[in-house]
């Protein structure tokens, strides 16, 4: 993923300014795995299932002949008094960027490293050390091979991200610094960085810029 980046980095120009260091690399990719960000097209969902209508997901789970499972980052709970609408039934996910190590076996399908730094984990389950970037309950599922189908027909724009430029589509890079560098207690950085009502076309929104300012670079380089 990484060698993938710093490719389509090199072909867009090459050397990144510390600004554009900050907020991590993304860029479209037309395979999907785990890790991927998935950006529900405009308009595909808005009649038939508005639940998605602009969705923003995270693959959590993704293999070849596998089901495949992610969770809605955008949906948050309308009340902000607990996790917010990850997907139609499943289980209370919680989606965290993490300084510890955690040792993670194929005995434990409920735990998933996701990206270098950001894990998911079921319900409580989780280490001083970790801060939470989404709480929702729910999750979206696809038998094998369906989601990539989905994909290649336009429902939804895939992403591959680190875990820079998902904090910063979600709009908690502030926060994630000032709690790292001691600035708030573990659960006013949960607090704060729980999404509001209003803020789910907003994450919608920064990840859609971010694909086209991708693109873009991309289209200009290869000029």
């Amino acid at each position: 993923r990484d060698v993938r980046a710093s490719l389509v980095a090199s072909q867009g120009g090459g050397h990144r300014t510390a600004p554009e260091e900050k907020r991590g690399w993304i860029h479209a990719s037309p395979v999907v795995e785990v890790g991927t960000l998935l950006l529900a097209t405009a308009g595909a969902f808005a009649l038939n299932r508005p639940e998605l209508h602009r969705a923003v997901a995270l693959v959590l789970r993704h293999g070849r002949g596998q089901e495949s499972v992610a969770v809605i980052l955008n949906r948050p709970d309308p009340t902000e008094r607990g996790p917010g609408f990850g997907g139609l039934g499943g289980r209370h996910w919680r989606i965290v960027s993490s300084t510890a190590v955690r040792s993670m076996g194929a005995h434990e399908p409920d735990h998933a490293l996701v990206l270098r730094g950001i894990e998911a984990v079921v319900g409580d389950d989780m280490m001083p050390e970790e801060f939470v970037l989404a709480d929702v309950i729910g999750e979206l599922s696809w038998a094998p091979d369906e989601l990539q189908a989905e994909v290649d027909a336009g429902v939804w724009q895939a992403a591959a991200t680190d875990s820079k430029a998902l904090v910063d589509v979600l709009g908690c890079e502030d926060r994630q610094e000032e709690a790292e560098n001691g600035g708030l207690e573990h659960i006013d950085w949960i607090q704060e960085c729980k999404l509001q009502p209003s803020l789910g076309i907003d994450v919608w929104t920064r990840l859609a810029n971010r694909l086209c300012e991708a693109t873009a670079v991309a289209t200009t380089a290869g000029q």
